[in-house]
């Protein structure tokens, strides 16, 4: 456990030394406002009904589960239930993470006009990581259109 909490130190110290102070001033944005919105109102993504058992590559061996919420732009998206090449701008994905039964933090994926953001914040609200981390890039660019947690409308019924 000791070494689990030092590999989690070392990985947000070098997390926080690669954003930039724009990074950590939209990070700060961002977290006001998907609490000011209050996330956790928000629809379930398809498939996340409830908390369930996820797999993060780099916290592989823990017993991780989720709760992913969107918002209504993607929601509108999904319900119109047309071919979708790119999620809307406007997109906003939130995720909360609990890590053997703990809560330890909560990421925001969120469509702007330059393409993608990928937020994540540490259970007190302190940003870890921000901007396109490529952390994050290298697994979410197989998703359609970086969300790997569900599928466009089109292919809702595959896997």
């Amino acid at each position: 456990m000791k070494s689990l909490l030092i590999v989690l130190l070392v990985f947000s110290f070098l997390s926080l030394s690669f954003m930039t102070l724009k990074d950590l001033k939209d990070a700060d944005e961002l977290y006001e406002r998907i609490n000011a919105l209050s996330y956790k109102e928000f629809a379930r993504a398809p498939g996340w009904g409830e908390r369930s058992r996820a797999t993060i590559p780099h916290q592989e061996g823990q017993e991780i589960y989720v709760d992913i919420y969107i918002n209504d732009v993607i929601l509108e998206a999904l319900e119109a239930n047309e071919p979708l090449e790119e999620w809307p701008v406007g997109s906003l994905l939130v995720k909360d993470t609990y890590v053997n039964g703990e809560y330890t933090s909560v990421g925001a994926n969120e469509k702007r006009k330059d393409g993608w953001v990928i937020m994540q914040w540490n259970a007190d609200g302190v940003a870890e990581f921000a901007g396109k981390p490529k952390v994050c890039w290298n697994c979410h660019k197989i998703g359609d259109d970086m969300v790997r947690a569900f599928r466009f409308p089109q292919y809702q019924d595959s896997k």
